[in-house]
């Protein structure tokens, strides 16, 4: 067929790539093409753009390489060349490496995080037993006094 005033449409590349010269369309075809056809009639919401024929087609034929066949649609990229694959593999083990990396260095500041609190800890009761000691000497210090002026006081009665 040709198409002298606009190319043709995907849905009737689909078409012309399925008719038969002896048979026409198949049953199977002609369902596809007609489901097409209503997905492009059906109506839209106001905001909504129409649906395109690549679009129809694409619906009806989600997983057919027709689109990408007749050069409506990009074709997907292949299998990833062998150096892809190898750099793919040398990242996750990089990244695995620093999980492991990140994890130790984790362990480590929670250790020394867990060694300075019982530092801090250790201080803070030395320094409370340090007060208690002053307060203990002080008490003795003032029973001492207080017991030494006793006996000079005695001394001088006498």
């Amino acid at each position: 067929m040709l198409y002298p005033d606009a190319p043709p449409n995907a849905i009737e590349l689909f078409k012309e790539c399925h008719l038969s010269k002896k048979k026409g369309l198949a049953e199977p075809v002609q369902k596809a093409i007609d489901d097409m056809n209503a997905i492009m009639a059906a109506p839209v919401e106001d905001e909504q753009q129409p649906n395109t024929a690549i679009e129809a087609v694409s619906q009806v034929l989600p997983s057919s390489k027709f689109l990408q066949n007749v050069g409506l649609q990009p074709a997907l990229k292949k299998r990833s060349s062998r150096a892809e694959t190898l750099r793919v593999q040398e990242l996750e083990a990089q990244l695995e490496k620093e999980k492991q990396d990140k994890e130790e260095l984790r362990q480590k500041l929670d250790g020394q995080q867990q060694e300075i609190d019982n530092l801090k800890k250790q201080s803070e009761e030395a320094k409370q037993k340090h007060l208690e000691d002053v307060g203990d000497l002080k008490k003795q210090l003032e029973e001492n006094n207080a017991l030494l002026c006793g006996l000079i006081s005695f001394n001088q009665s006498q």
